[in-house]
Formats: C-alpha cells, sequence, structure tokens
C-alpha cells in the first residue's frame, strides 16, 4: 500500500524525495536541506505530507526550503535549531540519536516533531543532545601515558 511509503531525500536528493511522494501518493515526502526544482511546480500533493527540514543555521538550505514552500504550498518546514551544517542526520548521528530522530520522521503521528513554530513559521523540532549511554568515556591511565610517548598513537586512521 503507498498510504504506508515515506520517501526521504538530503540535498539533492531532496527534491526527488518529494516529487516521488506526490507521484506515488506515498503517506510522506521529506527533504533535508534541498532546493526545489522546476518539476514540482503544479503538483496536486492532496493527501501527501510534504516536509521540508533544515538547519537553523544554513542559510542557504533555509533559502531553499522557503522556495520549496513557494511551489508546494501545503509543504511544511521543520528547522533543527542551533545546527549550521549542510547534513541534517549529523546532530543526531553525533549525538548517538539517530535512529531516533529517523523513527520520528516516518511514525505515523508526527505531533512529537511539532513542539512549537518559530518567528517565521517553521515548526522548531527538538535539538538532540548527546545519549547519555554514548558519553565518551575516559581514557585509561595506561593511554593517556602512551598517547603522550607516541603522539599520534591512539588517534583513528583515515581510511
Amino acid at each position: 500500500d503507498d498510504a504506508d511509503v515515506v520517501c526521504i531525500g538530503a540535498s539533492s536528493g531532496g527534491a526527488a524525495a518529494l516529487e516521488l511522494a506526490v507521484r506515488l501518493r506515498a503517506r510522506r515526502g521529506i527533504s533535508m536541506g534541498s532546493r526545489p526544482v522546476p518539476s514540482l511546480s503544479g503538483l496536486d500533493t492532496d493527501g501527501v505530507e510534504l516536509w521540508a527540514l533544515h538547519n537553523a543555521e544554513n542559510e542557504r538550505d533555509r533559502e531553499g526550503a522557503i522556495a520549496l514552500r513557494a511551489l508546494l504550498p501545503d509543504l511544511e518546514r521543520l528547522v533543527i535549531p542551533g545546527e549550521s551544517t549542510h547534513n541534517i542526520l549529523l546532530p543526531a548521528l553525533r549525538a548517538a540519536r539517530l535512529t531516533e530522530f529517523l523513527d520520528l520522521l516516518v511514525r505515523d503521528d508526527p505531533s512529537p516533531m511539532r513542539a512549537q513554530r518559530g518567528p517565521d513559521g517553521a515548526w522548531m523540532l527538538p535539538r538532540y543532545e548527546r545519549h547519555a549511554a554514548y558519553a565518551k568515556p575516559r581514557p585509561s591511565a595506561r593511554a593517556r601515558l602512551l598517547r603522550r610517548l607516541v603522539p599520534g598513537a591512539l588517534r583513528r586512521r583515515s581510511g
């Protein structure tokens, strides 16, 4: 059943997720930090929830969400306060709450996401604090000593 489908896209895939949601008559289409495309103009969005998420301090993504709303009047803007990155998922990932955040996006009842309206009419989402279960443990005395003796020895290597 298409009513159980949620289409999610980030950055350049955000507009495509919105268009796909409308064309499939999905339950919800979610764009994260994207810009509008001409193919969105004139779509019949009746019965499809459309959201555009962006971090509050990212002006380009904010402008993109406002432009999306101009093309899709039923679209709701959702803003994550205090964040500036283009990557919408990064704050939740850093806080070890990515699964919880994604669950909020796809659940049937989105009311927990709509905590309050911001001054420009967008819904303000809760800011994620680091989950206590994932707090960084203090390095052992042996690890601290090794770090002093061999600088860089305990740093993760990118690969």
